[in-house]
């Protein structure tokens, strides 16, 4: 769902977003950020995770702290999620 909110989004001919040149509206880099960690969250290993994070630290360093702090908000919210009594 967030590859495709962000596919779309550069698709949309505003131009307001150019993605081989890093350059994104405040909505496209939000979902940009958004693909970054779902990446992260759809990785099962905790090793392939952490591969993951270690090559966007080397590639998106600017953008890595906020990255980390969404990957860790949501897994809390679905480790309480998952200990919600049904």
């Amino acid at each position: 769902m967030t590859s495709e909110a962000m596919i779309n989004h550069l698709n949309n001919n505003t131009n307001c977003c150019y993605a081989p040149n890093d350059r994104y509206c405040e909505w496209g880099r939000q979902l940009w950020i958004d693909d970054k960690v779902q990446a992260v969250l759809d990785e099962t290993k905790l090793e392939a995770r952490r591969y993951q994070l270690e090559q966007m630290e080397r590639n998106i360093p600017r953008w890595l702290d906020e990255i980390k702090r969404r990957v860790a908000e949501r897994f809390e919210a679905n480790r309480r999620k998952a200990a919600w009594p049904a």
